[in-house]
């Protein structure tokens, strides 16, 4: 039987980046839909590029919090251009543009602040709720 509720987001700290681009991919065929309702940051923002925005709505509390990827390697953390280039093909291009306004000139280069896009940029491309 198909879920029928909304998942909500109220902190992801992000993770894996495919295991965000798997669970969204699930998530999309199974037309899941989400409400983000607080903090979603790093691998999270991937809802941009998977999740359609009729199925996504966003309350007051919504901000997305954006970085280069990296890998960790011998516990240091090491941009990963491939990586990133990945998450920028999946942003639609009004991420992609808002986030170069906001200072992140590109895939190419590492991104180690994170740069918050507020709940008022997200509600100019999803519904309130």
């Amino acid at each position: 039987m198909a879920r029928t509720y909304p998942k909500r987001i109220l902190m992801s700290p992000g993770g894996g980046l495919f295991d965000f681009i798997e669970e969204f991919g699930k998530d999309r065929n199974d037309h899941i839909k989400y409400i983000i309702d607080g903090p979603c940051v790093s691998a999270c923002t991937m809802i941009l590029g998977t999740i359609p925005s009729k199925d996504v709505c966003v309350t007051p509390y919504a901000v997305l919090g954006f970085h280069a990827a990296f890998v960790m390697e011998k516990n240091k953390r090491t941009f990963s251009r491939d990586g990133t280039e990945l998450v920028w093909i999946m942003y639609p291009q009004w991420a992609q543009d808002w986030l170069r306004e906001h200072g992140w000139v590109g895939p190419t280069v590492d991104q180690d602040d994170l740069i918050w896009m507020p709940a008022s940029e997200l509600q100019k491309h999803f519904k309130t709720c």
